[in-house]
This record gives C-alpha cells, sequence and structure tokens, in this order.
C-alpha cells in the first residue's frame, strides 16, 4: 500500500509514540544503538494481557529517505498472531500539499484520513 502524509512536529512525536505501544502500553526500552547508516531500537510494551517485543532497524538519512524494518512478537500471541513483520520506506516529498493537514494521511487510489483514523487503520493492518 502506498500513502502520502503530511507530517509536523506534533504529528512526528505522536507517532514515535504509537510505534512503542500506544497511549495505553507500558513500555520500556531495550536498546536504542546508532549502527553504521542509522539506528537499531528495541522495546517490550505491555498491552492488555500480552508483551509486544518490538525490533526496529532504521537505515537511511531520516531527513530525505529511509527505510523501517519491524518485527514484534506478541508473548502469548495477540489475536492469534504471534508476530507481525512491516517494511516502510519513507521519502520526503516536500511541504505538506495544501489539501492535507498534519497528521492527515492520504491512500494513494484511496480516501483522505484523518489523524485518528490512520491510526486506526495502521494497527488493523498490524494484527
Amino acid at each position: 500500500m502506498t500513502s502520502q502524509q503530511c507530517v509536523d512536529a506534533n504529528t512526528d512525536r505522536q507517532m514515535q509514540q504509537r510505534a512503542f505501544g500506544g497511549a495505553d502500553a507500558r513500555c520500556e526500552q531495550k536498546l536504542a544503538r546508532q549502527v553504521k547508516g542509522g539506528w537499531d531500537l528495541e522495546s517490550s510494551c505491555k498491552t492488555g494481557t500480552s508483551v509486544a517485543h518490538t525490533r526496529l532497524e532504521l537505515r537511511g538519512d531520516m531527513n530525505r529517505a529511509y527505510t523501517v524494518d519491524s518485527l514484534t512478537r506478541y508473548d502469548p500471541p495477540r489475536h492469534g498472531m504471534a508476530e507481525t513483520r512491516m517494511t516502510i520506506q519513507a521519502t520526503w516529498k516536500g511541504a505538506c500539499p495544501a489539501d492535507l493537514a498534519p497528521g492527515q494521511t492520504r491512500v494513494i487510489g484511496g480516501p483522505k484520513l484523518p489523524p485518528r483514523a490512520a491510526a486506526a487503520a495502521a494497527s488493523a493492518s498490524a494484527r
């Protein structure tokens, strides 16, 4: 799926919080290590009755173009899934278009989603 998202400082901070389990999760950062070409991050988040162990590999220039590879393992499995994998390829395309407000996402070939709907859609696709 390809999408376009308008990100400002507040949106960026909220996305980082969601990446580590969301507002209702209790998270512990296990690793944040700068490596050649990027970062390796690990965290564990307790959400409900499950613990999500996540490893992220970020590679590239965070101001121009980068890739995020993530692997999350759930203990016990969450919604019947033991793990999820996701790859995000992000590219800075310039200032937000006039028809997208900070936090909004446009699915290419689909609808424009408000900030909360975009977050819900991302969570649903990871299940």
